[in-house]
């Protein structure tokens, strides 16, 4: 089966946004866990302060009733607590396996980039910049022939200018030698 090749920037752009949206979802399950978490232990002080309470025989059925309903409300609380906590137990674990393999494509990535041999290169001086500039079929079209022709112009004249110039470096190297 062929792989279709994936230009790097494309790549880094997928990676940054699934980190976003694992960020997103770590930080949005933590602050329902730690909601839930405090209204358990509202309702947990509740119950614990209906239980040291005395009341006296005829509202003692009345508060067995709204000690049964907080005792329930508290349990499913605790249930949906460890559901919550189970479940950011299982993001984390694919927020570190997401990290993991995106660092891993990363690397394959910037390993593969300097394989590639067969990309052209970029310039390394203004001379052989400003020659592809001025004979480059896209510049022409994109630009036109006044703009292409003006910029070409113009960097020849920097060169030139480079050329005729005299550097901190040739005046230390030569003057001690003449």
């Amino acid at each position: 089966m062929a792989q279709k090749k994936i230009s790097k920037k494309h790549l880094e752009k997928r990676v940054a946004k699934l980190k976003k949206k694992v960020a997103t979802l770590t930080t949005g399950l933590s602050k329902k866990q730690s909601d839930l978490s405090r209204s358990l232990s509202s309702v947990q002080k509740k119950l614990d302060k209906l239980r040291k309470k005395d009341a006296p025989g005829a509202g003692l059925a009345s508060l067995g009733e709204r000690q049964q309903e907080l005792l329930q409300t508290t349990e499913g609380l605790r249930a949906r607590l460890h559901d919550l906590e189970q479940t950011v137990s299982i993001v984390k674990r694919a927020s570190d396996e997401f990290y993991a393999r995106a660092d891993a494509l990363e690397a394959r990535v910037a390993e593969a980039a300097y394989q590639a041999h067969d990309l052209p290169r970029v310039p390394s001086n203004l001379r052989d910049a400003t020659e592809l500039f001025a004979a480059s079929d896209f510049v022409l079209e994109a630009f036109g022939p006044d703009v292409q022709e003006h910029y070409s112009h113009f960097f020849r004249m920097e060169q030139q200018a480079y050329d005729n110039s005299v550097t901190d470096w040739e005046r230390d190297r030569y003057f001690e030698r003449i």
